[in-house]
């Protein structure tokens, strides 16, 4: 399925928005690679590769996706911190 080209641009300004967040995380790596993010967590060595992309059944809005496809918050710039903190918090977990 390819997405309209202002989907894409949003998709990659959310993904932009969040690897900024997750930067000022002492305890992560974050590299922005095509349209995703890798998350690496320093100490645990967990790693995570995150996605933006519609979820249907919230009317297509943008949501932030696990690499298994688990939906964790809406891609909306106010969720960006709730997000990260998600990510990272899953990270830490052994």
């Amino acid at each position: 399925m390819t997405l309209p080209a202002s989907v894409t641009t949003q998709i990659y300004a959310r993904l932009y928005e969040l690897n900024m967040r997750l930067e000022s995380y002492a305890h992560v790596e974050v590299v922005m690679k095509d349209n995703r993010l890798l998350v690496k967590h320093k100490i645990t060595s967990r790693q995570e590769t995150i996605t933006c992309a519609p979820r249907p059944s919230d009317g297509d809005r943008l949501w932030f996706w696990t690499s298994e496809r688990k939906p964790i918050t809406e891609a909306e710039p106010d969720r960006v911190v709730d997000a990260a903190m998600a990510i990272a918090g899953a990270l830490m977990k052994q």
